[in-house]
């Protein structure tokens, strides 16, 4: 007699009996975003910040911030190249009050990756001293969809993934 094939159980049940996959959220490590300011004339690379010599002070103090730590990453906030980033340095307009594209602006994002956590809140607090950077902040953790938080207008905040049914009633 052949034996019979058990079928193998992926992932386990919860109390209201929905089976999960057993697929786990890549663990996020901690990162800090550096906003610069548009007029400020600074880059960066993976090796640091840069700029022309008009910025070279900015630079300076910005990459003493960065050699006092042990970083695993500095890269584009948003993935772009190192040529569209390059470019911020001799594109930065004189003034805030001059407007610039989405491009320029996004150029202007960095992602900072500390080997320890424990220091996110000590390079957001120095990197937020220098002129060049206009806000450095700690970025979100990976989180799953349904506790996502979309934005759909400057003072309604919705959960994402969940239905019109998670919008707040007018009136409300």
């Amino acid at each position: 007699m052949a034996k019979k094939k058990r079928s193998k159980k992926h992932g386990s049940a919860d109390a209201a009996g929905y089976v999960s996959p057993g697929i786990r959220e890549k663990k996020s490590r901690g990162y800090v975003v550096v906003e610069l300011r548009h007029d400020s004339q600074v880059s960066f690379s993976p090796s640091g910040f840069a700029g022309p010599a008009a910025a070279a002070p900015q630079t300076r103090g910005l990459n003493q911030v960065l050699n006092s730590y042990r970083l695993r990453e500095v890269a584009s906030h948003f993935g772009l190249s190192a040529a569209q980033i390059r470019k911020r340095s001799t594109a930065a307009p004189p003034s805030l009050e001059v407007p610039v594209s989405a491009g320029f602006a996004h150029a202007g994002f960095a992602r900072i990756v500390p080997a320890a956590e424990k220091d996110l809140a000590s390079l957001v607090k120095r990197l937020n001293r220098s002129e060049a950077v206009w806000k450095a902040t700690i970025g979100a953790a990976t989180s799953s969809p349904a506790r996502a938080t979309c934005m759909t207008s400057p003072t309604e905040s919705v959960r994402c993934g969940r239905g019109p049914s998670s919008r707040p009633m007018a009136g409300a």
